[in-house]
């Protein structure tokens, strides 16, 4: 996985770019970020998932036209 869809042009065309939660030194991201992941749960009305290699909890429930993300990061440090 490579984040999340912040901006979707449609359902077919992709995404206009990546939400993508980081826990750590800004110095460190070298292009886009990969992540490994877990606990994946999938509803009509909800999703939610942890980012194994950052500690991140996640959660977004979609609407008509928008969504809401939630993120829990479990770990202290510089969050980006």
């Amino acid at each position: 996985m490579q984040g999340f869809p912040l901006n979707v042009v449609s359902h077919r065309s992709g995404k206009v770019f990546n939400l993508s939660p980081f826990e750590g030194d800004i110095r460190d991201i070298n292009g886009n970020i990969s992540y490994i992941y877990d606990n994946e749960n999938i509803t009509p009305y909800s999703y939610s998932v942890t980012l194994d290699e950052h500690d991140i909890d996640i959660e977004f429930s979609p609407s008509e036209r928008s969504g809401l993300f939630v993120f829990r990061f479990n770990e202290v440090g510089n969050r980006v």
